[in-house]
């Protein structure tokens, strides 16, 4: 089982290490599962007992969870800069092409320009 956090995880120590252990990929991804068994009881229990989740923000929380994956291995590429770039990119291309086209086509549109910009950042040694 892979994860976007188990692979977000994974993909930050390898780069650090050079290499990853089959027991500890088992290890993250058995916790990684369990956790998501027990959080799904526990949403299945007591979700209920949250009457309007959006004023909580919890609407919210799938998509600050992935800003956060990719804030932190962005940190943990060897370039940085190139991967604030790349970021930066796809977060204006999505903004003004949402003006003009679907949210969907925008997040493609992002996707295509971010994946460009990071192909530029290595031609031009961002």
């Amino acid at each position: 089982m892979l994860t976007d956090e188990s692979f977000a995880l994974a993909s930050t120590r390898g780069l650090r290490d050079g290499q990853l252990s089959y027991p500890w990929m088992m290890g993250l991804n058995i916790c990684a599962y369990l956790n998501w068994v027990l959080a799904t009881a526990l949403g299945f229990a007591f979700g209920g007992w949250i009457p309007d989740y959006e004023a909580w923000g919890l609407d919210f929380a799938l998509a600050s969870m992935f800003a956060g994956l990719l804030v932190s291995a962005a940190r943990a590429l060897p370039s940085a800069r190139k991967s604030i770039v790349i970021i930066a990119m796809a977060i204006l291309l999505f903004f003004l092409s949402s003006q003009f086209l679907t949210i969907h086509a925008a997040v493609l549109v992002a996707a295509i320009g971010g994946a460009l910009a990071g192909r530029g950042g290595t031609v031009w040694k961002i």
